[in-house]
């Protein structure tokens, strides 16, 4: 018991050594030696992170076998408008940069055809405008030369007509200058229009008194501003007057007398001294035309409309038909 403290640390001493062997690798692995030099492997590389797979990506489908192309519009019959519109001008221009002759004679040919199909076009338009009375102009307007003279005939006496019932209602005031030539010619004229028309005028003169021989008669003032509220600047200028507050500068410069009537009876229609019908009867060319207002209404007939051209037509044997009654009642009234 004496030598217990003694023995017990010579006895871990002991079991520390056996421990350290058993941890020694040339106790464990004596028989190969000793290996002074050998190398030790080298530590194994670490792992690389295994990288997570790429999501799968939807699979596109493969675009569908192209269609085939769409068959090719055909394009306008050959010698049709539209095909003139697009050739045409293809066949002058190629003969034109290389004219042999067969490239002219196409030229010519193509030509003659479009020559022929607007004279086709003519020739239909003609008939139909002879077989329609509706659509035929010279009721308006007669072209042969038996009818035309008895026309203009009857237009000179509607505007003597239109003439003196204007005289009841306006007048003129002629605008001269003593230094002006034109002035002195037109002096006559206006005088022997009025005379026959019976149209009252006063002639207004910058000298502000009588000229060119004038006659006693005859009513002169000065120029006090009238030119100017006129707004005249050549002379000599002709107004027609309508009181109390109406009036239109029919010529600035010198005119002869029917164009003086023509302008004045012009004017009248303007102010409303003449309806379109009245006028219709002095200037052939406004006879029977349908109005703004009526054609304005046609066009709110659908052009699908069965009745569409049925339409136009009753419209316009309708304003002939008032035409007509027009001159009835002007030939009683006269």
């Amino acid at each position: 018991m004496r030598l217990l403290p003694y023995l017990l640390p010579a006895a871990m001493l002991v079991t520390a050594s056996f421990v350290s062997a058993a941890d020694q690798p040339f106790l464990t692995d004596k028989a190969r030696g000793w290996f002074w030099y050998e190398q030790q492997p080298d530590p194994p590389a670490p792992k690389e992170k295994e990288q997570k797979p790429p999501p799968p990506v939807a699979a596109v489908p493969a675009k569908a076998a192209s269609s085939p192309a769409a068959a090719p519009q055909p394009g306008p019959s050959t010698f049709s408008v539209k095909w003139f519109q697009q050739n045409y001008s293809k066949v002058m221009e190629d003969a034109i940069d290389d004219p042999t002759d067969a490239k002219m004679d196409k030229y010519r040919y193509v030509t003659r055809v479009m020559v022929d199909k607007a004279t086709n076009f003519s020739h239909k338009f003609q008939e139909r405008a002879v077989l329609d009375a509706a659509l035929d102009e010279t009721n308006r307007f007669p072209i042969s030369s038996a009818m035309r003279s008895d026309f203009y005939r009857q237009i000179n006496q509607n505007k003597a007509h239109y003439m003196r019932q204007l005289s009841d209602r306006a007048g003129l005031w002629v605008f001269l200058d003593a230094e002006c030539s034109f002035c002195e010619r037109q002096y006559p004229i206006v005088k022997r229009m009025a005379k026959e028309h019976g149209l009252y005028v006063i002639f207004i003169t910058k000298q502000g008194g009588p000229i060119f021989d004038m006659r006693p008669d005859d009513e002169v003032l000065p120029d006090a501003g009238h030119s100017k509220v006129m707004q005249v600047s050549v002379y000599p200028a002709t107004v027609l007057v309508a009181p109390p507050d109406k009036h239109v500068v029919v010529s600035q410069g010198m005119l002869s007398e029917d164009l003086i009537v023509d302008r004045v009876l012009l004017a009248a229609k303007h102010i409303g001294l003449l309806d379109e019908g009245q006028y219709a009867e002095v200037n052939p060319n406004y006879s029977g035309l349908l109005s703004p207002q009526q054609i304005s209404k046609l066009g709110m007939v659908d052009f699908s409309d069965p009745f569409f051209t049925r339409k136009i037509r009753d419209a316009v044997v309708a304003k002939s038909a008032d035409l007509s009654r027009s001159r009835v009642n002007h030939e009683k009234t006269r």
